[in-house]
């Protein structure tokens, strides 16, 4: 791994010490000029250096950085490089602190202190997806007590997608989500010698892990859906004038199926209301207030990390919702949120013309990511200037074979619609 390069103008110094201590204290390293004299020869070959064998840049905005030619050198370097630019608003605004260029960057705002820690881990967590490290849910190791005991197992005779499966389950750093993939992976690929590594998982506090290894572990041994689950004893049969046998204290668990579903759209297509409007839990939302570009007074809700609600089906089905940011200066979240989805939609105000080539774009981008199913959900069809999905189809050039369907993101019974249209795909997908 090599290091991220640190652009700032010296007049910021103070402000650039903050955001160096925070990404090393997320274990990120970090490249500055702040020992070098500045000026001279070797100053300049040490930052050439230093940009060519960096991973990314990450530039402080203010209007000091905006005045300073000397950061301007670095982004055009950089861009010259092919290194990735991270710009974090610091000070100032738009049109003092960005310069030409990257006004339509998407960037992280830092400039409230009470919003300097939120902004910090959008922008580790960004850099870690770009680089490929996974997002930790905590920086510092588990302490040995806490750590979970897993057999280990010779990977060399396994396959290749085996061998990363095993590797994922056993890391405890893994997000929940991608560890229960993994188990179902290896249920699928049906080599039994992973076999005890899944049943070290079957008292797993997660309940989610857990699951996913019992049904991994019935593929591999054979079993069908009715028998007993893993680890269960069966008796044998009793004679006719002996005594009944005691009943369980409790009953065996029932399987449970989660379904990562992610739902993304443009900035204001009704992505929060749709989970709010449905989730059995309060939504877990990341919503910050803005001043929208047309109308500097106007504050408006925007999400910029997540949103998170639960849907349970029934007994053995449980949805888990992901809503996306939509503003494409947060668009670096959405690689993180599609880890692991298993299926995506996307959400169209189809009263807003002028947001459908966004919608497009999002739509190409999430396909990208993953060869999950995914519909189209035409929201605001109740609004007396709504496009039909029909017309939408056209404009958003969409094939005919990709499911397009009207939605109303505050009717629980629309929204209701749109998630079983996309559940039949998912679920035929998994079997």
């Amino acid at each position: 791994m090599g290091h991220v390069f640190l652009s700032y103008s010296r007049k910021d110094s103070a402000i650039m010490q903050q955001v160096r201590d925070k990404l090393r204290e997320d274990n990120l390293p970090v490249w500055t000029d702040e020992k070098l004299e500045p000026g001279t020869r070797s100053w300049k070959e040490s930052i050439e250096n230093a940009l060519e064998s960096a991973d990314c840049l990450v530039v402080i905005l203010s209007p000091e950085s905006k005045k300073s030619p000397w950061v301007r050198e670095e982004m055009n370097y950089a861009e010259a490089q092919d290194v990735r630019i991270f710009p974090i608003m610091a000070v100032g605004d738009e049109k003092s602190s960005v310069p030409f260029g990257y006004i339509t960057a998407q960037w992280i705002d830092i400039r409230n202190p009470s919003e300097f820690q939120r902004g910090m881990r959008l922008l580790s967590a960004g850099i870690r997806n770009y680089l490929g490290i996974e997002q930790r849910e905590s920086i510092k190791p588990t302490p040995p007590q806490a750590a979970e005991k897993v057999p280990t197992i010779d990977l060399a005779p396994l396959s290749l997608e085996a061998s990363k499966a095993v590797q994922l389950l056993q890391n405890p750093q893994s997000k929940w989500w991608r560890r229960a993939d993994a188990a179902t992976r290896l249920g699928q690929i049906g080599d039994s010698r992973v076999i005890p590594v899944l049943e070290a998982f079957l008292e797993s506090t997660d309940l989610d892990l857990r699951y996913a290894c019992q049904k991994a572990l019935r593929q591999l041994r054979g079993g069908k859906e009715g028998e007993p689950e893993p680890g269960t004893q069966t008796s044998s049969p009793r004679p006719a004038n002996a005594p009944a046998a005691p009943k369980p204290a409790t009953p065996p668990a029932k399987r449970i199926q989660t379904v990562k579903i992610v739902i993304t759209g443009p900035f204001s297509a009704g992505k929060t209301e749709f989970i709010r409007s449905i989730s059995e839990i309060d939504v877990v939302s990341t919503e910050r207030e803005i001043t929208t570009p047309a109308e500097k007074e106007v504050k408006e809700q925007t999400t910029v990390a997540m949103d998170f609600g639960r849907i349970t089906v029934d007994e053995e089905l449980v949805l888990y919702l992901f809503g996306t940011p939509g503003q494409r200066r947060f668009d670096f979240m959405w690689e993180i949120l599609a880890e692991g989805m298993l299926g995506f939609i996307v959400l169209i105000d189809s009263s807003k013309p002028e947001t459908f080539r966004e919608a497009k774009s999002i739509l190409d981008t999430f396909r990208a990511y993953a060869p999950t199913p995914f519909i189209v959900a035409a929201n605001k069809q109740d609004h007396p200037d709504a496009w039909s999905p029909e017309d939408l189809r056209i404009a958003l050039r969409v094939d005919a074979g990709i499911k397009l369907v009207p939605c109303v993101a505050r009717d629980p019974h629309s929204v209701r619609d749109v998630l079983l249209e996309l559940l039949y795909s998912v679920l035929e997908e998994m079997e």
